[in-house]
């Protein structure tokens, strides 16, 4: 078998000298034979790779300040060897986040858009410079709620590397953002200044794009391909209790809400009821069996609302929200605290006062993603 190209092998470091006597039969098992070669071959490359050292900087200067955007420097680098690289060109940008983004519907929320050094358009994902004082992760939050006014409470951080290895020009970080619910429009004031739709696309279409040939810049390459590789790997780990709530009003349009009694999860907070699904059931039929065992009554289930996603311990609670009308019997807490009817500004009022997860369901309702009083 011929040495492979990209790893030579010379012949001396395949010379096997045994340490300790040949045990009886070794020689019969060639797989032992083949790890003892491996051992001596790699033995010389691993104390290379010990002994290297990182290239050190010994001064710079500033040779261009165009903007905020971009510098470049020169500077002097020493190598491991001793010897002096004058000339050492070095490009200061802003560090960046990128985003892959998928929201309830597991479709992924991109841009097909121009770029500048881009010949032709192209999908890319939200993203963008990190501000002064701003952490990656507030940064990216903040990305993907003005260039899309999608939010998502489950981040998962991927890469944070530099652009360019020999040349710097700002540390990439990328992020997984997963169940993103949409809370408003864009912000139509945005900075950017090229062309860009908002487009909704499944994991095939995504990977058709990538496989499209078109010319996508690095950053959105490895951030789809590391997203789609950790949902995946989310995905096949972790399927998520489904919980069903009803919005549900009563003939003054008023929405019921009930506390939690001591004793349960996230006890004397406030929650939309309803309850988990059970094996064989839709989320219809699970939320009008719950109110009739929670208050003993029943409710016209009229259609889907919303969703929202939270993680209580490592388990993961996925919120239906379905729109009910109340049928006109007394309803009575069971297993609550307490029930009120309240109108949209109590659930304002109220919403520090909510289970996390109910939380999002309230900004839909209101319509106001601003909000936040967590």
């Amino acid at each position: 078998m011929a040495p492979s190209r990209e790893f030579p092998i010379r012949r001396r470091d395949l010379q096997y000298e045994p340490t300790r006597p040949i045990r009886p039969g070794f020689l019969r098992d060639p797989r032992r034979i083949i790890a003892e070669i491996c051992i001596c071959s790699l033995a010389p490359v691993c104390a290379r790779i010990g002994s290297m050292k990182k290239l050190e900087t010994v001064s710079r200067t500033q040779i261009l300040n165009l903007n905020k955007f971009l510098k470049v420097e020169r500077h002097e680098v020493r190598l491991s060897d001793g010897r002096i690289i004058p000339d050492w060109g070095w490009i200061v940008s802003p560090d960046y986040v990128t985003i892959c983004a998928i929201d309830t519907h597991r479709r992924f929320i991109c841009f097909r858009q121009t770029k500048y050094a881009m010949p032709d358009i192209a999908i890319g994902p939200p993203g963008g410079y990190i501000e002064e004082n701003e952490v990656p992760l507030e940064a990216a939050k903040r990305e993907l709620q003005e260039e899309t006014g999608y939010a998502s409470g489950n981040w998962i951080p991927l890469a944070s590397c530099p652009s360019d290895a020999n040349r710097g020009n700002g540390i990439g970080n990328f992020f997984l953002a997963v169940d993103c619910i949409q809370h408003a429009s864009p912000n139509t004031m945005s900075d950017d200044v090229e062309d860009s739709e908002l487009v909704l696309l499944t994991k095939s279409e995504i990977l058709a794009e990538l496989d499209s040939g078109a010319a996508i810049p690095l950053p959105w390459l490895l951030c789809f391909t590391l997203g789609i590789q950790k949902h995946a790997e989310i995905s096949s780990k972790s399927v998520p209790i489904v919980v069903v709530a009803g919005i549900i009003r009563n003939a003054d349009g008023r929405m019921l809400i009930a506390r939690r009694a001591l004793g349960q999860r996230d006890s004397g907070k406030w929650e939309f009821p309803g309850g988990k699904l059970e094996t064989g059931e839709t989320e219809a039929e699970c939320l009008a069996r719950e109110i009739r065992e929670e208050f003993g009554a029943d409710v016209t289930v009229i259609g889907h609302f919303a969703q929202s996603v939270a993680n209580s311990c490592g388990t993961i609670f996925k919120l239906s929200a379905w729109n009910a009308k109340a049928d006109g019997a007394e309803f009575a807490p069971l297993v609550h605290s307490e029930i009120r009817w309240v109108e949209k500004e109590a659930l304002v009022e109220l919403r520090r006062s909510f289970c996390a997860a109910d939380r999002p369901l309230i900004d839909q309702i209101c319509g106001d993603p601003r909000q936040d009083a967590r």
